[in-house]
């Protein structure tokens, strides 16, 4: 998400575009760091959602500070959004499914099935 964050802030002027940003980086990042489609497709769902985000507090925050209602500035998009999260974001019937006599499969990270407690 860091390497689509940063794409968005340099190349696409802080404009992040769902759909451009499929075209223009979804197969890089399968190759590049190996990822199966439907993580690649929510790294950039979620970065395009955080960008989105940015541009509705800034735009608030212009109408704000013009109604008198705060003098402060939203520094929101000097730098790209990082993001540190170890976590993931799973589909189910995707990404994992659950099983006969509760096993689940997690098929992001191959095929192996747990017992769930």
């Amino acid at each position: 998400m860091n390497y689509v964050s940063r794409y968005a802030f340099t190349q696409l002027d802080k404009r992040a575009n769902k759909r451009k940003l499929n075209d223009l980086l979804y197969r890089e990042l399968r190759i590049r760091y190996n990822l199966p489609s439907q993580l690649a497709q929510s790294a950039i769902r979620r970065v395009a959602s955080t960008y989105q985000g940015e541009w509705t507090k800034i735009k608030q925050n212009a109408e704000h500070r013009k109604l008198g209602y705060t003098k402060k500035y939203y520094h929101g998009l000097e730098k790209a959004p990082e993001f540190k999260s170890r976590t993931t974001e799973m589909v189910y019937g995707r990404d994992y499914s659950f099983g006969k006599n509760q096993t689940a499969s997690v098929n992001t990270f191959g095929r192996p099935s747990s017992r769930c407690l």
